[in-house]
């Protein structure tokens, strides 16, 4: 296989040729340890024959093994063992492994091999990726027959696992009962025309949305997806439009994909039988107040490359003047600027926050004497009750810092940026 990257020095394209006959750390000698080949071997020899920075580009980065057995027992415990299940973009297989892992096996080697062939179908663009999850399930079906260490070599076992783009078969997948996917997590332009987007979107929303539009009524998907699509405001319209097509399901939240791959992840059975709504969040208890009850939530209004530097001269703020957590903060800095501003005190939190921070939301009460140009990276939080403005944000910040909130915003938004309803939405509760 070619696997092409734009060199960003010369934008000239830097090529990178993977050797079959090493397919990717699977040898096919006489007396292969077979328990290399089902761990991480392959991944390691991945990874030393591609680039990080070209992994990233076409999102190829493969499922860990405990994230795989999780969601293979949820779907199987939804579906049963089936007829067939597919996973469109197969890579090395992770997640049909976890899958065979609960067939049944029969008593001669060869049978079950022909069981496992019908019942596992898969396809990616690689070959080399697909070849490879071929080796790994016959390993598999060796190693559970007690064949610890044999000879690793296909002889047409696993034909529906083929070389094949998802784009081109997508119309294909429309009547198999289970489907079995963690598509490529990577931002780009499609040439898709998407009723929910524009520009650069997280692919694994396009693969998903375009699968979803062509699966029969009684297919159940189990998806592996990056948590931005489950409760990022961008994907608001998505989400929309995966309810306007009738689906619906729960979702786990799994943290971070793995060492490799620096985002946050959650796994979904999504259904036309499921009435839960789309990765509908928990519903607000009424009886329980919320910041929003008491404050105005803003997002800034400032966005620094657009500002025309026109206008009346403002106090101003950003992400990188305003100190973490601090007591207060009055402005230093002023721009000219013709926008919406706001009359202090009020409270900004940093929309950039992760589930890895030790403290996701840290307050700054601001204090000014004029209007403050607030830019578009911080979240305002503005007192309704402007006569006892300055107690209301006093209390507001010790809700803010405290543990409960913490564990509120890690539950809710496993992206990396806070978004207005998250911060709306968080319970007015006091530690003291």
């Amino acid at each position: 296989m070619l696997i092409e990257n734009k060199n960003k020095n010369n934008g000239e394209k830097a090529q990178i040729s993977l050797r079959q006959s090493s397919t990717f750390g699977v040898p096919t000698a006489t007396g292969v340890d077979l328990s290399n080949v089902l761990n991480g071997a392959p991944y390691e020899q991945f990874r030393k024959e591609v680039a990080l920075d070209i992994r990233r580009s076409r999102g190829t980065f493969f499922t860990a093994p405990l994230l795989a057995e999780r969601t293979a027992r949820e779907l199987i415990s939804r579906t049963g063992i089936t007829s067939k299940v597919v996973d469109p973009c197969v890579g090395m297989g992770d997640l049909l492994l976890a899958y065979a892992r609960h067939l049944p096996i029969r008593s001669k080697i060869e049978d079950t091999l022909a069981d496992w062939g019908e019942v596992l179908h898969g396809m990616d663009v690689c070959a080399d990726l697909a070849l490879t999850a071929r080796l790994r399930l016959k390993a598999l079906a060796l190693y559970r027959h007690g064949l610890r260490h044999n000879k690793l070599r296909i002889l047409g076992e696993f034909p529906n696992i083929k070389v094949g783009d998802f784009f081109d078969n997508v119309e294909t997948l429309a009547e198999y009962p289970a489907i079995f996917i963690n598509p490529p997590f990577q931002q780009a332009r499609t040439k898709e025309r998407l009723s929910w987007s524009s520009g650069q979107v997280s692919m694994a929303a396009v693969f998903l949305s375009k699968l979803l539009e062509h699966v029969s009524s009684s297919t159940s998907v189990m998806a592996i997806l990056p948590e931005v699509l489950r409760c990022g405001s961008r994907y608001t319209k998505f989400r929309e439009h995966i309810a306007s097509l009738g689906f619906g399901g729960n979702y786990t939240s799994h943290g971070r994909f793995d060492q490799h791959a620096d985002v946050d992840v959650f796994s979904t059975l999504l259904s036309r039988d499921e009435f839960s709504g789309v990765w509908a969040p928990a519903t607000r208890n009424h009886e329980q107040r919320v910041i929003s009850d008491k404050f105005e939530v803003r997002i800034g209004t400032v966005v620094p490359h657009r500002a025309k530097n026109k206008g009346a001269w403002r106090k101003y703020i950003c992400a990188k003047s305003v100190p973490l957590a601090a007591e207060s903060f009055e402005p230093q800095s002023s721009i000219r600027f013709t926008g919406t501003v706001f009359d202090a005190p009020f409270i900004v939190l940093r929309r950039t926050s992760g589930p890895s921070d030790k403290r996701r939301s840290k307050p700054t009460t601001i204090f000014s004497d004029g209007p403050v140009a607030v830019e578009n990276h911080l979240v305002v939080l503005l007192p309704k009750d402007r006569e006892n403005g300055l107690s209301n944000c006093h209390a507001a910040c010790r809700v803010l810092r405290n543990d409960r909130t913490q564990n509120y915003l890690n539950a809710q938004m496993r992206c990396r940026h806070l978004t207005k309803a998250v911060v709306e939405n968080i319970p007015w509760s006091h530690n003291d």
